[in-house]
């Protein structure tokens, strides 16, 4: 019957929304949202509900963040947040120096600069990018 009715909505919407059966005669609208909407990497906060339940609340990253020791620790450094101001300095992933001694970094521009140095192994033995990055001291 519901894919019966998403078929008959769709015909008359001109568009095909996908519909997959979960469980014996139980569907689910599966088009909603394409994976190239989503973003890479998802940061969120954990909330109590109060009743033995959380929820995860999604942060937005793509804005800047403060850059902490706790920042610096959840996205897999450590505590020092030193070769995070170098890398935002040098200019490998966004962020802005906002005071003295007082950085904000782009977290969506640090998992980007990651999957480079992922896909290029050899990615700091290229002279120009050590150059640039002991600039930045």
């Amino acid at each position: 019957m519901i894919a019966q009715l998403a078929k008959k909505s769709a015909e008359q919407n001109g568009s095909h929304p996908r519909m997959v059966e979960i469980a014996p005669n139980r569907f689910v609208r599966t088009d909603h949202g394409r994976k190239d909407d989503l973003p890479e990497v998802l940061l969120s906060d954990l909330v109590d509900l109060g009743n033995g339940t959380f929820k995860l609340v999604p942060r937005s990253w793509e804005k800047l963040a403060h850059l902490t020791p706790e920042l610096s620790e959840l996205l897999g450094m450590s505590r020092n947040t030193r070769p995070l101001r170098h890398l935002i300095r040098a200019k490998f992933v966004d962020g802005a120096r906002t005071a003295p001694g007082c950085y904000s970094i782009n977290v969506g521009s640090f998992f980007r600069h990651m999957k480079r140095c992922a896909e290029n192994a050899d990615f700091w033995e290229d002279p120009r990018v050590m150059r640039q990055y002991r600039d930045a001291y």
